[in-house]
This record gives C-alpha cells, sequence and structure tokens, in this order.
C-alpha cells in the first residue's frame, strides 16, 4: 500500500468490486463499517449497551469509529428488518465487500508437484466430511516454515499447543543462504500455491527480530509475500506499519491481528485509522468477544473456560441471503496440508488438518517427520518425500479399511459414510449395487480387506475387475480409507523431470 496526498491509497486488487471500492473512495465508508463490525464483536460492554437501546456513541469515538450504527442495523442486529432504504444498500456493499476479499483465497491454483496435487485433493476430500462446514475456512496451505522455536505470547487457547520459547533462528550468512534454499526449492514443488503460506506455525513470527529479512527472501525467492498472523501488534507500532504498508489484497488475509485484550484493541486504533486497516484482518480474542474459540490444542482442555468466557450466548451471523447462521466453535485452525519445516531445529514435516480429537489434540497430523542439516540435505529428504507422497497415492497394494473417525451404514446399492460433523456422504448405485453395499459391509464391521481379495468375488458381485478396480481408485480419492503408515526406509527417491533442488 502506498500514500498518496496525505491519505491512505490501497494497492489496486484484481477483483472488479475491490478495484471499484480502491478507484472511488467507497473504501472509506466501508473501512468505518468494517471498524464497526470489529467493535462490536470485541467490546461486550458497547454491544450490550446497544442492544440494550443506550447511547454507545462516545464509546465509538474512543475507537475511531465514524459511522451510526443504525444506518447498518441488519448487519449486527438479528431481529433487524431487511429494508430496501440507504442503509440496506450500505450492508449489501459491505457483504459484497467481504465477499470479494473471500474470493481472492478461492482462486484456483496448482502446484508443480503432481503427485502432491493428488495427495492433496484427497485430503481435501477427507476434509469436508471430517469437518464439514469449517473446512471452507481452512486454507490447505501447501507450507509454513517456522523460524523460532516456541512462543513467547502463550495464549491459553491456542490451537496448535505452542510450546515455550526456546529461541529464534541465528541470522547469518550460512542460516540466510539455507532459507533461501528453502524458499527456492519449496517454489519448485508448489509453484504460485505458495501465495497462502506463512513463516510461522505454532510460534509468534514477531518473535524473531529479523522476521522481515527472511520474509524479503522469500518474496526475492517465490514473489510471494508469507501471511502474518501476529498476536503482539500492539507491542512495535512501527513495525506494525510497516507490515500494514507490505500487504498484499491479492492474497487476502495477507495480515491478520490476533487482539488479546480492548486495551491491545484500542492502541491499535488510536494509532491505525480505519482506511488504513481495512485490508488487514482483526480477530478479536479478549474475554466477551463474540468469537468461540477452536476446540483445539490449548482449549480442548479448557472446555469449562472456553463456555464460560462466552456465558453460553447463542451469537449469529447473517449470511448474504439474509439467513441466520449459528457460530459454533471449529474442530480446528491448523491449516497447512504440505510442509511444515522449523529452521531452527532442521525439522521436515508432512501435515494435514483434521478433526481436533484426543488423539491428534492440535487439530493436524504429522504424517511423516525428517530432519536436514545441509542444502543438500534438505533435497535429498524433500524428494523423499515427495516419493512417500508418490507411493500413498497408489493404491493397488492398499489394505482397505474405513478412517476410524467416520462411521459407515450399509444400504441396499451401497452406504453412507457419516462424521462427528454431521454431514454425510452417500455412495450409492443400482448398477453396481451388490459391490457397493458388500463395501458398506466391510467398512461397518471395520473388516481389512485387499483389491484382490475384493477382485475374487466380481463373479457373485456382479461387476467386473475393471469396474471394481475404478470403484476402490474412486473411493480412496475421497478421503474415507486410512491411508498407508510408512517409514522412511520404505521410500524409493522420487525420480522425474521435476526433482527439486541441485540433486
Amino acid at each position: 500500500m502506498i500514500i498518496q496526498n496525505g491519505k491512505f491509497e490501497p494497492k489496486i486488487a484484481k477483483h472488479k468490486f475491490l478495484t471499484r471500492v480502491t478507484q472511488t473512495g467507497e473504501y472509506y465508508r466501508l473501512a468505518h463499517v468494517k471498524r464497526f463490525i470489529e467493535v462490536f464483536n470485541a467490546d461486550e460492554k458497547l454491544r450490550e449497551r446497544l442492544l440494550s437501546g443506550l447511547d454507545i456513541s462516545c464509546q465509538l469515538l474512543e475507537y475511531q469509529v465514524k459511522i451510526d450504527p443504525q444506518d447498518i442495523r441488519p448487519l449486527w442486529d438479528p431481529n433487524a428488518p431487511v429494508s430496501k432504504g440507504a442503509e440496506n444498500v450500505l450492508c449489501q456493499q459491505y457483504l459484497e465487500f467481504e465477499a470479494s476479499l473471500l474470493q481472492q483465497t478461492k482462486t484456483k491454483k496448482t502446484a508443480f508437484c503432481e503427485p502432491y496435487n493428488v495427495w492433496l485433493q484427497r485430503q481435501k476430500s477427507r476434509c469436508e466430511i471430517e469437518l464439514g462446514d469449517h473446512n471452507s475456512m481452512i486454507a490447505h496451505a501447501p507450507l509454513a516454515i517456522e523460524l523460532s522455536s516456541g512462543c513467547t505470547v502463550g495464549c491459553w487457547f491456542c490451537g496448535v499447543t505452542a510450546k515455550k520459547f526456546q529461541g529464534n533462528t541465528p541470522v547469518d550468512p550460512q542460516q540466510l543462504s539455507l532459507f533461501r534454499h528453502v524458499s527456492k526449492v519449496c517454489h519448485q514443488l508448489f509453484g504460485n500455491t505458495l501465495s497462502s503460506s506463512c513463516l510461522y506455525y505454532a510460534t509468534e513470527p514477531l518473535d524473531h527480530p529479523f522476521y522481515e529479512d527472511f520474509a524479503a527472501i522469500f518474496y526475492e525467492e517465490t514473489g510471494f509475500q508469507p501471511q502474518v498472523t501476529t498476536a503482539v501488534a500492539d507491542i512495535d507500532l512501527s513495525r506494525t506499519e510497516a507490515l500494514i504498508m507490505n500487504l498484499s489484497i491479492e492474497s487476502f488475509p495477507s495480515l491478520r491481528f490476533s487482539v488479546l485484550s480492548i486495551r491491545s484493541l484500542k492502541k491499535i486504533y488510536q494509532h491505525f485509522s480505519a482506511e488504513k486497516t481495512l485490508f488487514c484482518q482483526l480477530v478479536p480474542q479478549m474475554k466477551g468477544a463474540t468469537l468461540v474459540k477452536a476446540n483445539a490444542g490449548k482449549a480442548l482442555d479448557a472446555d469449562r473456560k472456553l463456555h464460560k468466557d462466552n456465558s453460553g450466548k447463542v451469537i449469529y451471523l447473517q449470511s448474504e441471503s439474509g439467513q441466520k447462521r449459528r457460530i459454533t466453535a471449529a474442530p480446528t485452525i491448523a491449516c497447512i496440508s504440505g510442509l511444515k519445516i522449523n529452521l531452527f531445529h532442521k525439522t521436515i514435516s508432512l501435515v494435514t488438518s483434521c478433526r481436533a480429537s484426543k488423539n491428534c489434540p492440535n487439530g493436524y497430523k504429522t504424517l511423516y517427520e525428517t530432519q536436514f542439516n545441509t542444502a543438500d540435505d534438505f533435497d535429498v529428504k524433500i524428494n523423499h518425500i515427495v516419493g512417500l507422497l508418490k507411493i500413498t497415492n497408489d493404491n493397488s497394494s492398499l489394505v482397505y479399511r474405513l478412517n476410524p473417525i467416520f462411521h459407515c451404514s450399509p444400504r441396499e446399492h451401497g452406504f453412507i459414510v457419516s462424521s462427528p460433523s454431521g454431514k454425510q456422504l452417500s455412495i450409492q448405485n443400482p448398477k453396481i449395487g451388490k459391490l457397493l453395499r458388500r463395501l458398506g459391509e466391510l467398512f461397518s464391521s471395520k473388516t481389512d480387506f485387499t483389491s484382490l481379495q475384493l477382485h475374487q468375488h466380481s463373479v457373485e458381485l456382479k461387476v467386473t475387475q475393471t469396474q471394481i478396480t475404478e470403484v476402490l481408485k474412486y473411493i480412496y480419492q475421497l478421503g474415507i480409507i486410512q491411508e498407508h503408515s510408512l517409514h522412511f526406509s520404505d521410500i524409493t527417491p522420487y525420480c522425474s523431470d521435476q526433482q527439486v533442488g541441485n540433486t
């Protein structure tokens, strides 16, 4: 973003609505609508006064909000009548603005590494059932690089259970050269899907005093600014301002502030105008905020506190269609389906999002983990991981069993898979009904089987060998089957024209 004639002007985005907003100056009104919504969701006392019909003009001045809440009542009052007046036009503009930003995150992108693309699609399909509606909020980003070990903030609700801070990756020519190589290799693998990647995970990015140096190198090698979520935006305001000036609308939300207290929120608002933070996402995490903490990580073990903080209140969002939708606790905040690299410990992990549980409390699975020391070593390990993905994509030698998080109910011509999310997947077809019903019976009885065993019953099931092969491949790609468990020694190094690194 840039400053022109003393006013804050965002970079022009590609989407036509965002382009119109940035060119016509509509962003001023939208910025103050957005700021009011943030304040409404954050400040419990202000919210209660407003809903009780009391005046909140003094409180709004404290937050630098310059809009009358009554002009946008349908955005915050679930009982407000929907009218065709000016206030409804402004509400619709804001909803369109939000939808336009969300569309920026939905642009379909494909990695250079085909084994990764196939594997990722299977994880997305699984999460569509396992996480239900919340899967639409998961980026499934291909890469997160941690520059530190642990986190200094220590939020009680941390969805990925960040450990206590141990230290930062040293900043010296050798480490910076290694990081540059890691960034370059990851770009060879993931291409423009890196637009959703970040340089943090179970860490606070600004814990590293030279975060910006690493971000600059990442940009030089990949062409993308890494996304940032920070819980310390109010600590060093000049540093935060530099982040705002460099944010990219095209990769929204590229800058997100996790705000832990009303005091921090006021400090941020007093320093940054509503226009300046229009394309920043503020996440109200303070006590009394409407946001329900994700039921994952530390909050998974703090369920009583979670409900106490929200007082058991029912909070609603109003969709574009005017329907009211209840907000429920998300089953995970983990947004990486790909590589999690820790530069401090020199580890590489293959991870994917899942529903938080006793076995996976942080809402993601670590499918494989290894270490590296040098750039050449990194190349070897990455090529072996791609080899692992290639093997897991091959279902021909798989022992089939239903993922234990799902439940299967046989039907006359197939079966139905259900998930704790409440979502169901129906697989039924009268033409191959006997085969699909047999699969449903095997899944529901938790009986393991191989494709060879199923092929031996093709005549009885009244299907061809080819039909069995195609059905098993289709079901496997749906992500409902428990996948291979492999060790490093099982993997054949990946060999193709796309082999990465210097090897």
